[in-house]
């Protein structure tokens, strides 16, 4: 988001960039880098994942993160380990990836570990917080669906402040070798 206020969007159909005020981002919107374009927010339901491998394989440190991150999170994400693997071999910088799938989990765990207990509630946490893992901290509230949610606004600011003000990296470095994640295989 500018000073304005103002964010940019981008139609992958049309190829049209518009400038609108953040606060009228739909429900849906991303935050993404768009080659020649540049970071603009696009519809998520426009996106078609690239399935294209880029990388042959992932170091173990990789896997071993990956595999945590499932763990954690748990059935709110419905992907396999497979699928997984084969979306960040597809991905231009994997380990970066790896790290905010990583950051994702610790939130989720934080909050689900702590303070949500029904499943809707799960659901709807992991959503709010892969939301935020998509958008800007300035504009995350105006992207974000709101209606027939089972947290309250206000655990959801609390979730999107917990989001970008942890230090998970911290967390991150205490549980595996950064340096080995680095070296794809």
């Amino acid at each position: 988001m500018n000073e304005n206020g103002m964010v940019r969007t981008y139609d992958l159909k049309s190829k049209i960039v518009r400038q609108i005020p953040g606060s009228e981002l739909a429900p849906g919107y991303v935050l993404a880098w768009v080659p020649e374009v540049g970071n603009v927010y696009l519809n998520s339901s426009q996106i078609k994942l690239n399935t294209r491998l880029v990388h042959r394989d992932l170091s173990d440190e990789c896997k071993q993160v990956i595999r945590f991150c499932m763990q954690a999170i748990g059935t709110p994400d419905p992907r396999t380990y497979e699928e997984h693997l084969t979306a960040f071999l597809a991905d231009q910088h994997p380990v970066l990836e790896i790290q905010m799938y990583f950051h994702t989990a610790h939130v989720y765990a934080h909050f689900a570990k702590q303070k949500v207990i029904s499943w809707p509630a799960r659901r709807d946490l992991f959503y709010v917080v892969s939301i935020c893992a998509l958008s800007e901290r300035s504009t995350i509230l105006d992207v974000l669906d709101f209606q027939n949610r089972h947290l309250s606004r206000p655990r959801i600011e609390e979730v999107v402040a917990y989001f970008f003000d942890c230090d998970w990296r911290a967390e991150l470095q205490a549980r595996f070798n950064v340096d080995l994640m680095a070296a794809l295989a």
